[in-house]
């Protein structure tokens, strides 16, 4: 059979294997009873030329056990996290077919960022495109299991399941509830570091490692024990972000089913920032059941139907949202000459359960190579720059700044602990915690003394911020009347109207 498969895309070769005299030599073998993938086998035939007999080969030492659903060629979005994904699909083509060993191949990735941005639904488009079985577990699930010993024989049957069907991917969803050995105390310390330990353990193999992937996820990766992540374990780290406006249209083309994407409908996800793929995946189910109760093929409208109502929201807070904004920019660009910020602002927005952020000001810096006490000082500045604009003009500044993790005071109060407990910069040159052990909450276990110093760290940098406003409030006004007319400001358009405050400034 010489078929010469380097003539054919990917998808005609799927028809091809999947029919005629090929699909004999590709049967479901013993040990699965399971159809092969096609769609994968077809992609390492043409890449990698083999003849039918070498297929069969493959497919049967694959185990033949596939994922139904997308590939990752398939699904939308995972910008950062592709091309990962496609250099480990590679690799074990290649160690499938003998050039090279497991031990060239990556032993495991973190996928850290805001929940509900689809970590699960990437590690099954990752095992159909490598052709590889998936085991899914969740710490949460190990401990509901009972006490200790249910707990540890939880997580071994995962790894014996995984290890009975490798080469295989296991997804470890929420290992931040493992948790971080340094942090552990009392009896219940104890019983957590055993915890840590046996996964290392089951991470590691009896006898080296097995042909496990492991894929972990997590909203909190400065929770997560540092042995875990390190090289030969969990060892590629990578954020997953929202998805931006072209990728959330393309995430409800996906899930709509639409071929391609209208302006309409790129309009329409558009006006739908901070949402997550999970709500986008919602919203299109939403939209496929109204066209399914009226009993006809779903439209746009559908999805506009689907939509929650249209909030708007008062001059009032539309001004406080964007004098906060403004505030930020302000700050920052007096700071760092190399900074760029771009501002936003939502006059009418739609509400999900995952956000309802109504203003957003994008930094553009690159991460400097060493932080001193001073550049440290400047972010903790500019963080709080926001709420000390809302002061300056309002009188008081509101919940915006504060409330959840990755907010302003969140971000600054990180900060100052680094200041204090972690680099030695501070009133003491103890070394208290470990830089990636610090989150705001570790202030609040540090000895009195050194909270009080991390406290007037921050109201320092509040007061410095409002004074820095007070004498540039030609440029805060002048960023938050724009602001509030065209509700976006890109980075360039943010640079002339600080450059134009700033020689006005210069002028008197």
């Amino acid at each position: 059979m010489g078929i010469r498969w380097q003539f054919y895309d990917t998808a005609n070769l799927t028809r091809i294997l999947h029919c005629g005299p090929y699909r004999p030599a590709l049967a479901p073998c013993d040990r699965c009873r399971s159809d092969c993938d096609f769609h994968v086998l077809a992609r390492a035939l043409t890449k990698y030329r083999l003849g039918i007999h070498e297929a069969a080969a493959l497919r049967k030492r694959s185990g033949g056990i596939s994922v139904g659903g997308p590939s990752l060629d398939d699904i939308p979005g995972y910008a950062s996290l592709k091309p990962w994904a496609r250099s480990l699909t590679e690799d074990l083509a290649k160690e499938r077919s003998g050039e090279i060993g497991w031990q060239d191949v990556d032993r495991g990735l973190l996928i850290y960022g805001p929940p509900g941005t689809g970590k699960t639904f990437f590690a099954t488009a990752l095992a159909r495109s490598c052709g590889l079985p998936l085991v899914t577990a969740s710490v949460s699930k190990w401990q509901s299991a009972g006490h200790l010993g249910d707990l540890l024989a939880a997580m071994k049957a995962t790894f014996e399941k995984a290890r009975s069907q490798q080469p295989s991917i296991l997804f470890l969803d929420e290992l931040d509830s493992i948790g971080d050995r340094t942090r552990f105390k009392g009896e219940h310390g104890v019983y957590s570091t055993q915890v840590v330990n046996y996964l290392l353990e089951c991470i590691d193999g009896v006898e080296g490692r097995d042909k496990i992937v492991v894929v972990a996820a997590t909203n909190f990766p400065e929770a997560i024990d540092p042995a875990l992540l390190r090289s030969g374990r969990i060892e590629r780290h990578v954020r997953l972000d929202l998805p931006d406006a072209d990728e959330r249209a393309d995430i409800l083309r996906f899930h709509l089913g639409f071929a391609c994407i209208s302006d309409e409908l790129r309009s329409l996800a558009a006006d739908l920032d901070g949402w997550t793929p999970a709500d986008l995946e919602r919203l299109a189910r939403d939209a496929k059941r109204h066209a399914r109760a009226k009993e006809r093929p779903t439209r746009l409208a559908d999805l506009a139907d689907a939509l929650p109502p249209l909030r708007t929201l008062s001059d009032e807070t539309v001004a406080r949202v964007s004098i906060h904004e403004a505030g930020h920019a302000v700050v920052t660009l007096l700071l760092w000459s190399d900074m760029k910020v771009a501002l936003s602002v939502r006059r009418n927005y739609r509400p999900t359960a995952s956000t309802e952020r109504l203003g957003h000001a994008r930094f553009f810096h690159p991460d400097p190579e060493v932080h001193t006490r001073e550049s440290m000082e400047n972010l903790i500045c500019g963080a709080l720059a926001g709420a000390a604009a809302e002061e300056l003009v309002l009188g008081a500044h509101s919940n915006g700044a504060g409330g959840r993790q990755g907010s302003d005071i969140e971000y600054a109060t990180r900060f100052a602990t680094l200041i204090v407990a972690s680099y030695g910069m501070g009133e003491s040159l103890l070394f208290a915690l470990e830089e990636t052990k610090i989150e705001a909450s570790t202030a609040r276990r540090l000895p009195s003394p050194m909270q009080s110093e991390i406290s007037g760290i921050m109201r320092k940098q509040f007061d410095r911020a409002k004074a820095l406003l007070s004498q540039h409030v030609t440029i805060l006004k002048s960023l938050t009347d724009s602001l509030l007319e065209k509700e976006n400001l890109t980075a360039d358009e943010v640079a002339t109207l600080f450059r134009g405050g700033a020689s006005t400034i210069l002028k008197r």
